[in-house]
């Protein structure tokens, strides 16, 4: 019974999170699911001229550096930037591995839509969770798509969390 329980728990919470993204992107910051401590608000520009004859560009950093992947101890921040060109939508998706509680490993999680540019700072794990994101791989995936040509362009970082 304690099993199916904590098993409905995570299944509610990465429901809640999904809908918080979906429907309401801009008005609170990806700590605050990530966390639940949200200390800062993200920061985007929403200035994408759309090119209807040019491929689109998509651009995800950590730190403000060309960094593609960091390993983090439970708690840490980071900041994670990104941008685009010659787009209209930017979904961001979430696929997480090798996490020591299986339950947190998902693949291919909308995790929310994004802005053409911008940025936002989060903490992963801490106190309330530290059980549950040790040794997990968080896969980003940052997607520009053009919807008028169906062309599309995605970067990825990854964050892992030390065991």
């Amino acid at each position: 019974m304690k099993k199916f329980l904590i098993s409905f728990i995570v299944i509610i919470i990465f429901g809640l999170i999904s809908y918080y993204f979906l429907y309401q992107p801009s008005q609170k910051s990806a700590n605050e699911a990530v966390s639940g401590n949200n200390t800062e608000p993200p920061k985007t520009n929403t200035e994408n001229s759309l090119a209807t004859t040019s491929i689109p560009i998509s651009t995800l950093t950590i730190n403000g550096t060309s960094t593609k992947s960091v390993t983090i101890n439970d708690g840490d921040s980071v900041t994670i930037f990104w941008s685009s060109k010659n787009a209209d939508e930017y979904p961001i998706f979430l696929t997480t591995t090798g996490c020591v509680d299986s339950k947190m490993n998902r693949k291919d999680f909308l995790y929310g839509k994004l802005s053409a540019g911008g940025s936002d700072k989060f903490t992963i794990g801490g106190a309330q969770s530290a059980d549950k994101v040790i040794g997990c791989d968080f896969a980003f995936t940052y997607i520009a798509k053009n919807t008028a040509t169906g062309e599309q362009a995605s970067d990825t970082v990854r964050i892992k969390v030390s065991r």
